[in-house]
């Protein structure tokens, strides 16, 4: 059995701001799965850099 967070996570896409929800193990794969889904929609190398894990909750 996984135990997973939630992790709170704000993003940019194509300049407009986004705040998201993602359930992950831990931050680094927070991170990868937002990543693979702001790719997955155009976002630019700006954009990327704009990426932060606000808070987290659960075990």
């Amino acid at each position: 059995m996984r135990l997973c967070k939630r992790f709170t996570v704000n993003y940019r896409i194509k300049g407009n701001p986004q705040t998201g929800t993602v359930k992950a193990r831990d931050v680094g794969e927070a991170i990868a799965k937002v990543e693979g889904y702001m790719k997955h929609l155009g976002a630019s190398r700006n954009d990327m850099k704009s990426l932060k894990v606000v808070s987290s909750f659960g075990v």
